[in-house]
């Protein structure tokens, strides 16, 4: 299911809306003849397959919903423009194409050369401002002003070894206009959904600044400290009932139902009963500790606050915040 949500970004001096933009791969092409499918679910393509270039079939669509958002009444349809990024941290690539945003959707073709990309890659789509104005309001004025976004894509260009169990599939939906969420939930930060081969993390957008500051990108400063701590609160719940139930699986039917439920045991078994040197060892401990849930549970709880670091992460948000007085 794909979701649409405009947020304004509550840090930023003037009005932001959050992936209030909308782009989609309509077609990619390997060299011109080999055609790859888009996940569009999970906002991904695998390019890990042996190609010089690919052309994708681009289309950006820009709501008059976020345009009325983010442009004071009256500005003319060319105050703004489309910038579609592409960047490669693993080669430092970085390349932008501007697309003239006259009306609600625009399409290109974008080629991207294999020799300039590796490991993972993304592409986003950002509105900017194409003129300074004289607004001294909640609006952005300033010439090249981003002012909105798009949800990046991941170009996986090489296959890349995750963590073992590490992996979730996390997304971000409004929980008040989800069906499946029951009223009751509404206010929840998060929900995570098991029953299939990739677990799901849901994010509540519903709670803009916090779906902000869990979204942030950067490594230094409160931002990223904040998103440090925020990630520990999820996270400790998240493995707690990835763990739970790969072990209830296991223990009743002395194998697991996916394959993600083995990652997760053979990851944190090694933590929970650091004492023990095999998998084999550590799946009979289990076992046996099955029947004794608060002791396999405290177990659990120290380990899982080892591997996350949590004391090290709000030590750094205590040490920010007062350096800013």
């Amino acid at each position: 299911m794909r979701t649409h949500a405009t947020r304004r970004e509550r840090f930023l001096p003037y009005r932001y809306a959050r992936s209030g933009l909308e782009l989609s791969i309509a077609r990619c092409l390997l060299d011109g003849r080999d055609e790859l499918a888009p996940d569009d679910e999970a906002y991904a393509i695998d390019l890990d397959v042996r190609w010089t270039t690919a052309t994708l079939d681009l289309r950006v669509e820009l709501p008059q919903e976020t345009r009325d958002r983010v442009l004071a009444p009256g500005s003319p349809a060319d105050a703004i423009d489309v910038l579609v990024i592409v960047r490669s941290p693993s080669t430092f690539f970085r390349s932008a194409v501007r697309v003239p945003m006259r009306h609600a959707h625009a399409t290109l073709s974008l080629v991207l050369e294999r020799d300039q990309l590796a490991g993972l890659a993304e592409l986003e789509a950002v509105v900017v401002r194409t003129t300074d104005t004289d607004h001294t309001t909640e609006y952005a004025s300033a010439r090249g002003a981003r002012i909105a976004d798009s949800r990046a894509w991941q170009l996986r260009i090489d296959r890349v070894q995750e963590p073992r169990g590490e992996y979730l599939d996390i997304r971000y939906h409004p929980f008040s206009k989800e069906p499946t969420v029951p009223a009751r939930d509404h206010g929840n930060l998060y929900l995570l959904r098991l029953e299939q081969e990739t677990p799901e993390l849901w994010i509540n957008a519903d709670h803009e600044r916090i779906a902000a500051v869990l979204d942030s990108k950067g490594t230094v400063g409160r931002h990223a400290r904040l998103r440090e701590v925020a990630f520990d609160q999820v996270s400790h719940g998240v493995w707690t009932q990835l763990f739970m139930r790969a072990a209830r699986d296991y223990v009743a039917n002395e194998e697991t139902s996916y394959a993600w439920q083995d990652a997760v045991l053979d990851l944190l078994l090694r933590d929970v009963f650091p004492e023990l040197r095999s998998v084999a060892e550590r799946r009979d401990r289990l076992s046996e500790l099955w029947g004794e849930l608060p002791l396999l549970l405290a177990r659990l709880d120290a380990a899982l606050q080892r591997r996350a670091g949590v004391s090290a992460h709000l030590s750094k948000l205590i040490e920010e915040a007062g350096d800013r007085g």
